[in-house]
């Protein structure tokens, strides 16, 4: 969180962060700055239970202006798997944030 977030919001934030680090155990320190920083930004929009888009950030190292991501088989997959960084993209195994 910026300087200016108060001590509420800096709880919170370590919650979050405990969360993301139980619910994916295997994610680099930067993918959970990414997802955190996402959510403060509100910039994934849920189109159903299994559907996402995600806005993309320039800052965040994004291409695309947004990308769609979808959970199935047990995995989640992007729209950015389908770009020419897909490959290194899929082995780094994303997940939405």
């Amino acid at each position: 969180m910026g300087g200016g977030a108060t001590e509420t919001e800096k709880t919170i934030e370590k919650i979050a962060i405990e969360k993301l680090r139980r619910k994916f155990p295997n994610k680099a320190n930067s993918w959970i700055r990414r997802a955190i920083t996402r959510f403060r930004e509100n910039t994934i929009r849920q189109l159903n239970e299994n559907t996402w888009i995600v806005d993309g950030d320039p800052k965040l190292g994004d291409k695309y202006l947004n990308y769609i991501v979808h959970f199935k088989d047990g995995r989640y997959h992007c729209s950015c798997f389908e770009s020419s960084w897909g490959a290194h993209v899929e082995r780094m195994n994303y997940a939405p944030t």
